[in-house]
């Protein structure tokens, strides 16, 4: 499968885009923001306006398709996931639904190990990353998509929304 797959599955959705995130750190992937959250500095304003993922997700979402994503959390945190949950308020703003779930809620979360995304119950790919989590490439997934619902499902089903999951966590993130 090719990145390009991917975006013609974007361009062509239809009522559901949905990622799941799993991995702990995202830290080799090319992002500015990230290199602001380390240095101290502030996260750089990203909007529909100025930042061409949100524009294509905000369009969708107008359009009538849900744009939903799940992050599964392992304490102790990871700071790039720290960063990471302050940086999807950008993606909340356009209208995403962004949820949180930690890992030991229920043991079934512990079987989840690849990050993919689901286009309309369709389309799956796996997210493939290295050792040093830089992305290598979606991978068509092993198995029918019937797995991949029930693993959408499954999170959906125990996690709460982004800004719910920092309400209730305020204390251990400034921890």
């Amino acid at each position: 499968m090719t990145y390009a797959e991917l975006l013609d599955a974007f361009e062509g959705a239809h009522s559901e885009v949905f990622r799941l995130e799993v991995q702990q750190s995202y830290a080799g992937v090319p992002d500015p923001g990230w290199e602001a959250w380390k240095a101290g500095r502030s996260l750089p304003t990203r909007t529909a306006d100025t930042d061409e993922w949100l524009a294509k997700t905000a369009a969708k979402i107008a359009a009538g398709v849900r744009w939903i994503r799940v992050i599964v959390v392992d304490w102790p945190l990871d700071e790039y996931l720290r960063y990471a949950l302050a940086a999807y308020e950008a993606h909340v703003a356009v209208g995403e639904k962004v949820y949180v779930v930690d890992r030991d809620v229920d043991p079934a979360l512990a079987s989840l190990v690849d990050d993919f995304w689901m286009i309309d119950e369709e389309f799956v790919a796996i997210m493939r990353f290295d050792a040093e989590h830089r992305p290598v490439g979606p991978a068509a997934p092993q198995g029918p998509v019937d797995k991949f619902i029930a693993r959408r499902d499954l999170v959906l089903a125990n996690a709460s929304s982004l800004s719910e999951w920092v309400a209730d966590h305020r204390e251990q993130l400034s921890a």
